[in-house]
Parts: C-alpha cells; structure tokens; sequence
C-alpha cells in the first residue's frame, strides 16, 4: 500500500514515485488503469516532491472507492489572518494550533499566554472594557475571521461569567467589526448548556438590544435571577446574539454562526465538576458515549469560519454527539 501525499484534479503521485490515475471508482496505478471506466481518458500524470508540512495528513486509499484527500485540498487558511479569543487552553487552543497549521496568519488574545507560534498575543482581560477596547485598537488590516473562543465556568463570580462569556465578548466583536469585510466570518463557542433559551428568548432578546458593555452589565442587575450561576444564561445570550446579529451582520458580507459543545475534556470541564455531578455531565456525552476532544470542536469551528461554509449563516451548530438529537425525541 503505497501512502499518497498530494492529489490535485486527476493526478495524484505518491512517496515511492508511482503514478496514478483516479475515476469515481477509486485509485489506481497509471500504468494498469485499474478502476478505470470504459473511455476513461489517459491523462499525464507526475510526480509532485511531498512537502514537509502535509507530513501530518498522510492518507491512503480509501476502501469505499473515494480519492483520499488531505485536509489543504479544501479547508486552507493560507494567507488568511484570524483573530482567536481564548488561545491560552481548550478549544480555543486547538482552534489557534489547527489554523496555524493551515497557514493561517493567527492573532491571539487571552488573560493568560498562549505557548503556541502566533503572529501576535494580546493580553485580554474581557471582563474590563477598557482590555478590550486597547486589544482591538492594537489590530489593524483587514480580519477574515473572528473565533469567539474565551470562556469561563460556572463557579466563577456569576457577573464575571456573564461579561466574559457573552458581554465582554459582544464588545470584542463590536470593536472588530472594521476590520471585518466582505467575505469574513465570526465563529462563537455557545454550549448545549445554553439548549433552554427559547423559554428566555423574550429577556434574551432585551439583553441583545442593550447598549454596550454598560448596558449589558445593567440588564445582569435587572435580571439577577435568571443569571443565576452566569453560565447558563451566558451561553442562552450567545445563541440568541448569534440568531439575532447573523441577519444583520450578512447585509455588510459577514457571517456568523455559533456552536454548541457538549461534554469536552478541557481544562474548563475539570472546573465544571467542581459543581456539577460527574454523572450529569456524563449524560451529556450521550449517546456517543464519550467526551469530546478540544480538537473534534475547534473543526467545527474551523469549517464555519471557511470560505466553504460561504453559505451558512445564522446556524448554531451542535457538536455534541447527538445529545441534542436525543433530548429533542423525549
């Protein structure tokens, strides 16, 4: 079995220098045309020398009869420069990692450093407008993308939760914004936490209107009940920002979508259940019986925030394991 490193159209070339021909059926060497249909065209094939950066996505031919592909065939950042919230750990770490190895130009903000390769890091605290309105004056060009990553748990002070999960992040896109053009994208991290919204939607949606960072932190003293703990009302606020700001934000070009993890092993989850039953969180890692990896999320984020998803707006994505799927049939 040989291992394939690049395939572009109809011609793939391998590490042993073999060359092939592809068709619908699957791969072959060129010198058999094995797996070729009648009339299948003899094409010039070469060999392309393995770059070292696709070292990582070695595949090999798949046996339901499809062309391997590595993941630069059609999810690349290259060229493209993306702002990343929440760099230091998690699911903002691995969306900061995935899009530098996809040639990304990554620009990261967090409290606490990031020990990746970045472009640039900006300390972030987004619980102080004044940190969030000298990290976005620190940017300039033009943004592709904006990945809402920066989180913290329940347990926290539940107006700290709010403001860093939902009104300090609201300010960082905010002050974004003229970076952001045609064609560009916002990705934010909700939770399946946040699943109850629709019963909220009516003060959720008060809470979206108010003005500003000020105004945020008002409606929390307003509504002091359904803050509660801050994270559960935190995460309803994104997901309801998200529907609300994706219908607006497309008349200037700019998407926005959001997702819902489940169970994922963080650092964040460790923090999790200090105050929530092991066994409640387990039920959340249903059916699929396990805990999502930070990775598993930061793809998702990694499509919505494409060139690829150009036509997903709007969306709020579980990337839970079909929890959700499960609660919506009880």
């Amino acid at each position: 079995t040989h291992r394939v490193y690049y395939a572009t159209n109809m011609r793939v070339a391998d590490d042993a220098g073999v060359k092939y021909l592809t068709s619908a059926n699957g791969l072959a060497p060129a010198e058999t045309g094995r797996f070729a249909p009648p009339n299948f065209p003899v094409i010039p094939t070469f060999v392309l020398p393995p770059p070292a950066k696709y070292a990582s996505h070695i595949t090999t031919p798949n046996p339901t009869g499809t062309t391997p592909m590595i993941p630069k065939d059609w999810l690349d950042y290259t060229g493209k420069r993306v702002v990343v919230s929440g760099c230091h750990s998690g699911i903002g770490h691995a969306t900061a990692r995935q899009l530098v190895a996809l040639g990304a130009e990554v620009h990261g903000l967090d409290w606490k450093a990031c020990d990746l390769g970045l472009a640039s890091f900006t300390q972030l605290d987004l619980r102080d407008f004044a940190s969030i309105d000298a990290a976005t004056a620190g940017l300039s060009g033009r943004i592709d993308a904006l990945f809402n990553c920066a989180g913290i748990p329940p347990g926290a002070p539940p107006l700290d939760v709010m403001k860093v999960n939902y009104i300090g992040t609201r300010a960082l896109t905010e002050g974004m914004l003229p970076h952001l053009g045609q064609g560009s994208a916002i990705v934010n991290v909700a939770s399946t936490g946040g699943m109850g919204w629709p019963k909220n939607l009516a003060a959720l949606q008060q809470l979206v209107a108010a003005e500003g960072f000020a105004g945020g932190v008002e409606w929390c003293a307003a509504y002091v009940d359904l803050v509660a703990e801050g994270y559960r009302c935190s995460k309803e606020a994104v997901i309801v920002w998200t529907l609300v700001q994706s219908a607006k934000f497309i008349a200037r070009g700019i998407r926005m979508n959001c997702t819902l993890p489940g169970a994922v092993q963080t650092p964040m989850l460790v923090e999790i259940e200090k105050v929530t039953p092991t066994a409640v969180i387990d039920q959340v890692a249903q059916p699929i019986g396990r805990r999502s990896s930070a990775d598993e999320q930061a793809t998702a984020l990694l499509f919505l925030g494409s060139a690829q998803a150009g036509y997903i707006n709007g969306a709020v994505l579980p990337v839970d394991g079909g929890f959700m799927a499960a609660m919506a049939l009880r």
